[in-house]
């Protein structure tokens, strides 16, 4: 149990050197050439950008999506009272002209 301890801090600090390091390199390597860091930020940045309005474009899809379902929902709803009213009056007349053939 000790020695699991031991070797998980030792892989831990290895690692954190190891990162640390490696920042260390690449913050040189961003700076070894004029203009280079400034291009990465800028398209870092185009990208945040295009993430961000990519996710606005989302939700307002996403909110027209709603909006649409409740209009056609109440469409239909109102057409299916519509064709149940009609259903009803063909009813009452097809009786009354049943009747009558039958009466005569």
């Amino acid at each position: 149990r000790w020695a699991v301890r031991k070797l998980h801090f030792w892989a831990k600090g290895t690692m954190k050197r190891r990162h640390r390091s490696a920042r260390k390199i690449q913050f040189w390597w961003w700076r070894a050439v004029e203009g280079r860091f400034l291009k990465h930020l800028e398209a870092v940045s185009l990208k945040v950008e295009q993430l961000e309005a990519r996710q606005i474009a989302d939700e307002r899809d996403r909110a027209a999506v709603i909006i649409q379902a409740l209009v056609h929902g109440s469409f239909v709803r109102r057409e299916v009272r519509r064709t149940m009213a009609i259903l009803k009056i063909q009813a009452v007349v097809r009786g009354f002209v049943g009747r009558r053939r039958a009466a005569t």
